[in-house]
């Protein structure tokens, strides 16, 4: 199967934005235009015109739209950011403490949370007119979730898979920019670090390689590769990246671990900066999007 794939760059104005940078990139991805781009009329190329921006969930039909499901929703902020273009949203999450905290959240009306897997999601058969998820399906259990995703998608439903493998620092100057981009591969170089390895996930080579290697159902196709960038002070950075799953457990592992002080000084080295708490960079984030339609009725 041949799967075309466009790029495209989003800025966040700023980045403490309230849907978080997952949340923007999608809300970025339903709306009809961002630099000239439509990303959602993807998947309604060809034969089929439909009205830019909504191709992907809707075949031409006007929002809002009726139904969406966010999996590995975690606090939310991405679920939340889908409640302006559907009836009804649920983030679910494997994790009770993770729902925990998205239930406190100031959520909007059509917006709800509940604890479950991927594998088996509490909707009914043909319900959904969009699955997403930002960097949890690699987790998955892709034996089995396909046909999940079969079972709940209506007709012309659209699972749309979002991640990344490393956040890193933009620059003018070439040169350095190569180095900042060494700097945090060898930081997080998970097969060669030996301070980072025994954290590594097992499933990091699905984020490698784009989730190309995951098997995505359906034979409608498209990715998106979008450059994500924002302005950031070089600490709120470096606080970033101690997100990572294989950072959380080094620093579980290791309290006290002086891994993200001595990154934070690499950096400061390289761009020649002094405050970290006020020097502002322009991160870059490359986020792969995978999306796939369910067939329509025949």
């Amino acid at each position: 199967m041949k799967m075309s794939c466009k790029r495209c760059v989003f800025t966040l104005s700023e980045y403490t934005t309230s849907h978080g940078f997952w949340g923007s990139l999608l809300a970025g991805l339903l709306e009809p235009e961002n630099n000239g781009f439509s990303p959602l009329n993807l998947l309604f190329s060809g034969s089929r015109r439909v009205t830019a921006g909504r191709g992907i969930v809707t075949g031409g039909r006007k929002k809002p739209f009726e139904t969406a499901l966010d999996i590995g929703c975690g606090s939310g902020q991405l679920t939340r950011s889908l409640s302006p273009y559907f009836n009804d949203v649920l983030g679910v999450d494997i994790s009770p403490a993770q729902i925990g905290v998205a239930k406190t959240a100031q959520n909007p009306q059509n917006v709800s949370f509940s604890v479950g897997k991927a594998e088996d999601l509490p909707v009914a058969d043909s319900s959904l007119d969009l699955i997403t998820s930002a960097s949890a399906s690699h987790y998955f259990d892709w034996s089995m979730f396909p046909k999940e995703v079969n079972r709940v998608l209506k007709p012309n439903g659209c699972l749309a898979v979002l991640g990344f493998h490393h956040l890193y620092i933009d620059h003018p100057n070439e040169a350095i920019r190569k180095k900042l981009d060494d700097c945090v591969e060898s930081y997080f170089d998970y097969e060669n670090n030996v301070r980072l390895k025994d954290y590594s996930p097992i499933q990091y080579q699905h984020t490698k390689e784009g989730y190309r290697t995951l098997q995505v159902p359906f034979d409608d196709q498209k990715c998106v590769n979008v450059d994500l960038r924002y302005d950031i002070s070089i600490t709120d950075f470096i606080e970033c990246t101690k997100t990572y799953a294989a950072a959380v457990q080094l620093m579980k592992d290791n309290p006290g671990t002086s891994y993200f002080t001595d990154f934070k000084h690499s950096i400061m080295s390289i761009l020649g900066a002094e405050e970290p708490d006020v020097t502002m960079v322009k991160s870059r984030m490359p986020v792969f999007v995978r999306l796939a339609r369910k067939p329509g009725k025949h």
